[in-house]
This record gives structure tokens, C-alpha cells and sequence, in this order.
């Protein structure tokens, strides 16, 4: 999913980030943890 705003022909998905932020804002409902950088 990090590389779900990048163009296709550069290995990402081609989305836009609105759609990039949707998906890491359901990946949060589920689970914090997964959606937040590790601080260390």
C-alpha cells in the first residue's frame, strides 16, 4: 500500500491520494498499529 500513489510503470498502483488515504484511513479503523510508523 506505500506505493499505491506512485505510477504503475514505477511498480505502484497509479491511485490518487485521496483513494491512498481512504485505504490507510480502513487499515486504521482495524488496526492502529498497522497504520502508524513505528517510532524507533
Amino acid at each position: 500500500m506505500v506505493c499505491a500513489p506512485h505510477p504503475e510503470e514505477f511498480g505502484g498502483l497509479g491511485m490518487d491520494w485521496v483513494t491512498h488515504l481512504l485505504l490507510w484511513e480502513e487499515v486504521a479503523v482495524v488496526s492502529l498499529d498497522l497504520a502508524m510508523p513505528d517510532p524507533h
